[in-house]
């Protein structure tokens, strides 16, 4: 996914953004978080909330 996003213009990362994270996407204590999660990640989802 990184290629990808290098490799699109300011138009196309936006809509990629908004894509994966269903416009839920929101900027705190200098960390993006996002309350929702789409099923291509739901599999690491027990490992990441590990890892808060």
């Amino acid at each position: 996914m990184n290629f990808i996003y290098d490799q699109a213009d300011t138009i196309q990362k936006r809509e990629f953004v908004n894509t994966v994270f269903d416009s839920n996407l929101y900027y705190e204590n200098v960390v993006y978080r996002t309350p929702t999660m789409i099923d291509l990640f739901s599999s690491n989802h027990l490992k990441m909330k590990e890892e808060v």
